[in-house]
């Protein structure tokens, strides 16, 4: 399965005197929560209420669309997604949780 290689290609198991080993730099942090993002629209389940009313997003929609962010132009690009990310609901619940909806796709 390819992400399991990209989260060994990831990983770093070098040890020296003065490390434990037990955890990672910044870097390597970044890079393996990288490499274990789902783009699956599944994930932002959590926001339906927000997006379909005025309600403010839960801090796990929050979540969930700050772990989504890599996928955004993906879903922009499906035309069954597109008319619910596109919305303005849409927009102001990523503007709450902190995360510029729109990336550069086209």
């Amino acid at each position: 399965m390819r992400m399991k290689k990209n989260m060994r290609d990831t990983s770093i198991h070098d040890h020296d005197d003065d490390h434990d080993g037990g955890s990672f730099d910044d870097g390597q942090a970044s890079r393996v929560a990288n490499a274990v993002v789902i783009c699956s629209p599944v994930e932002m389940d959590p926001c339906k209420e927000a997006i379909a009313t005025t309600a403010s997003p839960s801090s796990i929609c929050c979540r969930m669309v700050r772990e989504q962010r890599p996928c955004l132009c993906g879903y922009l690009n499906d035309p069954n997604l597109r008319p619910t990310i596109n919305s303005p609901n849409a927009r102001r619940v990523a503007s709450i949780c902190g995360v510029e909806l729109f990336p550069t796709c086209y």
